[in-house]
């Protein structure tokens, strides 16, 4: 998730460090600590099975002038996961499914990869599977805060994808501090949402994120999102064991390096979900030239 809200790819928020503050009745205090407290638990092992799964991402881009776009555009990519990252291979340009000397390129840049994570030292290897455990403990870390750095109001109930889901509103904590190792939770402190989640799996089904205040990230701080940008994602059950995103879209205007200022609009869909197998990913897409 931190990878996603990276990406601008938050969306769900939390409690277990501290107790969740709740601005519904008392009769429902318990009720509720109990049901977010399952919800982020399922988040937790969620985004943890999302790190083992590949699947295809078509992504339309558009760059935003004055609130219209000026500029889009479209790509399709599978995504490979691996110990330190994500790593996306084309398979669709402009709408259209790659040319066959084209995608040789793309398959020849994936067997490369993996020939040369294959010939890596041991010492490199370690270093690796460091940063794979540190991308864990990092997901660990951040729903736990997301409790931490919120308070909690429950909405009512609304059905979605023909399901009953609980419909709860976050708001910032003023007194909310992150941890100093992960100064990227940062933005905990500018954002407030709505999630709705499945009231029989206790799992997010639906969430949408505004930012309500200005937020600067990058080395240098050299990139600000602009308040009003907002960040909205649906999920849905895969293989009957793990909620992920199938769709998802950012919308925001910012500056970069302080004076350039930018406006665009980015549209996720998901599909093909399926655990990651490397000969599998090894074989080209089956389409047409």
């Amino acid at each position: 998730m931190v990878q996603r809200l990276a990406q601008l790819g938050l969306f769900t928020l939390c409690l277990t460090i501290l107790p969740v503050r709740l601005s519904s009745e008392s009769s429902e205090v318990a009720p509720l600590q109990l049901f977010l407290k399952k919800m982020i638990e399922n988040q937790k092992q969620n985004r943890l099975l999302e790190m083992v799964y590949t699947y295809e991402m078509k992504r339309q881009t558009q760059v935003l002038g004055r609130g219209q776009p000026t500029q889009t555009k479209l790509e399709t990519f599978e995504v490979i996961p691996l110990e330190d990252g994500d790593y996306k291979r084309r398979i669709e340009k402009d709408g259209k499914v790659l040319s066959e000397s084209e995608r040789q390129k793309e398959q020849a840049k994936l067997e490369q990869e993996f020939r040369r994570r294959a010939g890596l030292a041991e010492a490199e290897k370690a270093k690796r599977e460091k940063k794979r455990r540190e991308r864990q403990q990092k997901e660990e870390k951040f729903w736990a805060e997301i409790l931490r750095a919120f308070d909690f109001h429950q909405a009512g109930q609304e059905e979605q994808q023909g399901r009953i889901t609980r419909v709860i509103d976050f708001y910032p904590r003023t007194e909310y501090n992150p941890p100093k190792e992960y100064d990227d939770f940062r933005l905990l402190k500018k954002v407030k949402g709505r999630i709705w989640v499945d009231e029989n799996d206790f799992q997010v089904s639906r969430g949408h994120v505004e930012f309500i205040e200005d937020f600067k990230m990058g080395a240098g701080l050299l990139i600000k999102i602009n308040q009003g940008a907002t960040y909205s994602v649906l999920q849905s059950k895969v293989n009957d064991e793990v909620w992920l995103p199938s769709h998802d879209e950012l919308s925001a205007q910012g500056h970069l390096f302080l004076f350039k200022g930018f406006g665009l609009k980015v549209v996720n869909d998901y599909s093909g979900y399926r655990r990651f197998q490397t000969q599998v990913n090894l074989r080209p897409t089956e389409s047409g030239p």
